[in-house]
C-alpha cells in the first residue's frame, strides 16, 4: 500500500493505526501534481513504471485529489496497472475522462470525500462518483478538501471503517 506524502501526519497515523503494510521506504511514488491532464496521464505512466520496478502489482492504493485521478489512469495505460484497493480521499469526478479499468481492481473502490468541496467545485469536478463499482462516503464535515486526510477526521468519523 502506498500514500503520497510519507513521513507526513496521515501516513503515520495510518501506518501505526490503521493499515500497518503502508508503505514506508524514502523512494515512494510522487508526482509533480501539474494540474493538466498531460501531468496526470505522465503521472499515471510513471505510477506503473515505479510499481513494476519494485514488483508490487496489487498494491491497495491511498490517493488524495487528483492523485485518485492518477492511479485511475495507471489501470488505462498499456501495460495496465494491477491495484488491489483503490481509496480516493476528495478525488475530484471528471468522468469518463478518468475513471478507472475496474477489471484491473482485484478488491474494491472506495470514495471518501466532504459536503461540497470547494476545492473540487473550482476545479469543475464532480462532488460524487455515480458508478455502482465505487462506494462513496460521505464524511459529516463542509467544504474542506483537506479533511478526508486529516488524521482527527478519520478518528472523530471512524474513516478506517470505511475501508
Amino acid at each position: 500500500m502506498t500514500l503520497p506524502g510519507a513521513g507526513g501526519d496521515s501516513h503515520t497515523y495510518i501506518l501505526q493505526n490503521v493499515r500497518p503494510d503502508l508503505y514506508k521506504q524514502p523512494d515512494r511514488f510522487g508526482w509533480s501534481g501539474g494540474y493538466s491532464d498531460a501531468a496526470r496521464n505522465l503521472a499515471g505512466e510513471d505510477l506503473v513504471q515505479w510499481v513494476n520496478q519494485r514488483r508490487e502489482q496489487g498494491l491497495d492504493l491511498i490517493t488524495h485529489s487528483h492523485g485518485g485521478n492518477v492511479a485511475m489512469q495507471s489501470t488505462q495505460v498499456n501495460t495496465g496497472l494491477t491495484v488491489g484497493e483503490l481509496i480516493l480521499l476528495s478525488c475530484p469526478v471528471h468522468i469518463p475522462k478518468y475513471q478507472p479499468n475496474f477489471g484491473m481492481i482485484t478488491k474494491r473502490a472506495v470514495s471518501i470525500r466532504v459536503h461540497l468541496d470547494l476545492v473540487i467545485l473550482a476545479d469543475r469536478g464532480g462532488q460524487r462518483f455515480s458508478l455502482p463499482q465505487i462506494t462513496e462516503n460521505m464524511l459529516p464535515v463542509w467544504f474542506d478538501h483537506s479533511a478526508s486526510h486529516k488524521p482527527e477526521i478519520w478518528q472523530k468519523y471512524n474513516v478506517p471503517a470505511m475501508l
